[in-house]
């Protein structure tokens, strides 16, 4: 549908896109594929998450990736002003997955 013209962003009755869901449940195939027809990887959502914050909520590391290498935002913060940071730093069982955010994105932070 979508190589038919079919609206990449289209919200449905619950205000969320493909985009939104794929990187909530972890799959990157289908965030790929958004992205190539043009989904926006800033847009903000139902409590104002975007689709990193969902990916890293649920430890989706290869999500994160590829939202990050297409011009997601590490400092972008939900309505209850909550970065991806807070949402690591919140559950203890996302450790590592806080590690590999900092060795991957320390320059980011520190050299703007």
């Amino acid at each position: 549908m979508l190589s038919k013209g079919a609206n990449v962003n289209k919200k449905n009755s619950y205000d969320y896109i493909v985009i939104l869901l794929s990187a909530f449940n972890g799959h990157t195939s289908t965030v790929r594929c958004r992205l190539n027809y043009g989904a926006h990887v800033e847009d903000k959502y139902v409590c104002r998450n975007t689709p990193l914050l969902l990916a890293v909520l649920n430890g989706h590391i290869l999500t994160v990736n590829l939202l990050l290498g297409n011009g997601a935002k590490i400092t972008d913060m939900n309505r209850d002003y909550k970065t991806i940071f807070d949402f690591v730093v919140d559950d203890v069982n996302h450790w590592f997955f806080a590690l590999n955010l900092w060795v991957l994105y320390k320059e980011v932070l520190f050299c703007n």
